[in-house]
């Protein structure tokens, strides 16, 4: 009488598979929380920078003797957003510092300004911020 062999996958081949999927499955699941943090620092950062460009354009904007501490003041904003279901209030700090050259027997003395605009905030306990600079020459 002639064996009949049916040919399949033995218990060994089908646990090892499933040791692999599972493996493979649970690196795939760890990307998600790393790339939705990724995300929402992106949007922060870009919220930021959008912040500071308003700021930056409007110090620009001022006449030149205006350009100081008194009409550019630190300022808190305070935005909301919800991310995945869950309300995130973000506290923006907006700081200026101005300065210009400090030798009276320089050129530039009270000719140009340097501006610098920060825009910082707390994202996981930790701090953030966004720096621009630019500078602004006294028209004659």
């Amino acid at each position: 009488m002639k064996r009949c062999r049916i040919k399949g996958f033995s218990i060994i081949e089908l646990l090892i598979a499933l040791a692999i999927f599972v493996t493979s499955f649970c690196m795939i699941i760890g990307i998600f929380p790393v790339t939705f943090r990724s995300i929402q620092m992106s949007k922060n950062y870009l919220l930021a920078t959008n912040l500071a460009e308003q700021k930056m354009e409007y110090a620009k904007s001022l006449v030149f003797t205006d350009i100081d501490a008194a009409h550019l003041p630190n300022e808190t904003i305070t935005m909301f957003s919800t991310v995945n279901g869950v309300q995130q209030t973000l506290r923006f700090t907006c700081n200026y510092q101005i300065s210009g050259p400090t030798d009276a027997t320089s050129p530039y003395y009270g000719q140009i300004k340097y501006i610098i605009c920060q825009v910082s905030w707390e994202y996981r306990s930790q701090v953030h911020y966004v720096r621009l600079q630019s500078s602004v020459a006294k028209l004659n």
